[in-house]
């Protein structure tokens, strides 16, 4: 992982982090990716997400 990314996902507060993965998943959404397929690929679990 690059060390910037590293740095960046460090200092996501656990707080925030649930409204950080919906944000992502929403921008992807629009980007017209596959959350399901997202999700197997990373190796995701994320009922929470769903919509």
């Amino acid at each position: 992982m690059e060390p910037e990314l590293q740095k960046a996902i460090a200092q996501i507060k656990p707080n925030e982090r649930d409204n950080i993965i919906r944000a992502f998943f929403k921008h992807l959404k629009q980007r017209r990716f596959d959350e399901r397929h997202l999700e197997q690929q990373l190796g995701l679990s994320t009922p929470t997400l769903t919509t």
